[in-house]
């Protein structure tokens, strides 16, 4: 009788399959991130960056030589301004569908243009009136205060012990007009991620932008240091050409800064 074959009863078990994928949910509120969290957003978004570094290169390549070409050509400059939100929304739906493990493409530089055209397009309105306001507010004030308060603003400055030389008076008025300019910049941080990747209406956008930022200022501030730092050094050792590398990196920030602040699934949880 030929041998029957045996059967062994001790097969390891079968690897367990991957979890399935979820997309991030939008906490009901901001979180509050650790201090050094801006360095863990830029090392998450160079992360991100050598995934695809070919095609990161290319959409934020042809994303700035759209904008140069429109602020270049006769009556066309003002598309200049209204599509750099569009564009911003596109590159935050490229890096959720890469965090996502599908394939970067290179027409993702317009995928918001067709899914969220209209409340980037408000968003991108807002932006450009709160700007107008920011310029006529800022130079009124200046004006006041140059015309009307410069000998009050002196007495002020030396009754404090404060020297009121020309420099303070300067650093002053630098105070008032960037502070405003700040907090602008807060207002818009998030607002393109959050309209694309959670359908939130422009204004609502801008207000949870701004309440994050002001949450979390003190992670912003060294983000900013240590990314202006990481930038200067870039571009002067590459004679300028490190820009091609720090623009996608910095714009990737807004992603990494969202996942963070914004979702049950932080980026930094495992940094």
């Amino acid at each position: 009788m030929p041998d029957m074959p045996t059967v062994s009863l001790n097969k390891a078990a079968p690897p367990p399959l991957p979890p399935t994928y979820q997309d991030p949910q939008l906490l009901p509120e901001p979180r509050r991130c650790d201090t050094g969290a801006g360095i863990v957003w830029i090392r998450k978004a160079f992360d991100m960056f050598k995934q695809n570094i070919g095609i990161w290169l290319g959409i934020t390549v042809a994303m700035f030589a759209i904008m140069m070409v429109l602020t270049i050509v006769p009556l066309f400059g003002i598309l200049s301004g209204l599509v750099v939100i569009l564009f911003i929304g596109s590159f935050m739906q490229a890096a959720a569908i890469q965090e996502r493990g599908e394939r970067l493409k290179f027409e993702y530089l317009f995928s918001a243009f067709s899914t969220h055209l209209k409340p980037l397009l408000i968003l991108t309105l807002l932006y450009m009136v709160s700007i107008a306001v920011f310029f006529i507010l800022t130079f009124w004030g200046m004006h006041l205060l140059s015309v009307s308060n410069f000998l009050e603003a002196r007495v002020a400055l030396d009754s404090v012990g404060v020297s009121s030389s020309k420099q303070w008076i300067v650093m002053l008025y630098m105070l008032i007009a960037v502070l405003p300019m700040i907090l602008l910049s807060m207002a818009f941080w998030f607002a393109p991620a959050l309209i694309v990747l959670h359908d939130m209406a422009a204004m609502t956008a801008v207000k949870k932008s701004l309440q994050a930022c002001l949450k979390n200022w003190l992670a912003f501030l060294i983000f900013g240091v240590v990314g202006g730092l990481l930038s200067i050094v870039l571009m002067v050792f590459t004679l300028g050409f490190g820009f091609l590398l720090v623009m996608p990196m910095m714009l990737l920030v807004y992603y990494t800064s969202y996942r963070d602040i914004w979702t049950d699934q932080p980026l930094s949880i495992d940094a």
